[in-house]
């Protein structure tokens, strides 16, 4: 996995031009001008070659494995299947979805919708825009390190909300 310096919509045209095929997808989409590229460890390597020479800002990920991928596939049905024997319960309160990046509905209650989210793109920066639209004013960061709660800022107005860590 590595982590790039372009939005969304750059990344995907990006990938298209580096004619890879199917050996790097969208990971995740944190800020106007920050994305997370997965797959295969090769194609990650050409990417940050090629964004290398170009001067866009890079860093390969220290992960275990290639998430939001298609490595991510030999494990989706024993996930389904242990996802499918969990009883589901409705959310008690409103929550943004990773996957589309807007208010959940009934589906965060499935297995279908975990599988996907294994799967999918994160759409944080989505996300963080939703959560205004819902009313949110402050973030907490849970984590060591507060990196999300810089791309998340860098996704609203200056100045609205706040955003603390954690750890």
């Amino acid at each position: 996995m590595a982590s790039v310096a372009v939005g969304g919509d750059a990344t995907a045209e990006l990938l298209k031009t580096l004619d890879l095929g199917d050996t790097l997808a969208i990971a995740a989409v944190n800020a106007p001008a920050q994305s997370v590229v997965s797959g295969d460890a090769a194609a990650v390597q050409v990417l940050l070659e090629h964004l290398k020479e170009s001067d866009t800002k890079v860093k390969a990920l220290t992960v275990s494995h290639a998430f939001h991928s298609h490595r991510m596939d030999p494990m989706l049905e024993e996930f389904r299947a242990v996802a499918e024997s969990l009883t589901w319960d409705p959310a008690r309160m409103a929550i943004i979805s990773n996957v589309s990046g807007e208010r959940a509905g009934p589906e965060i209650a499935t297995a279908a919708y975990w599988v996907d989210h294994v799967r999918k793109p994160v759409l944080y920066c989505e996300g963080v825009r939703a959560a205004l639209k819902e009313g949110v004013a402050v973030f907490v960061e849970l984590g060591p390190d507060p990196v999300l709660s810089g791309m998340g800022a860098q996704c609203v107005e200056e100045g609205s909300p706040r955003w603390l860590p954690s750890l």
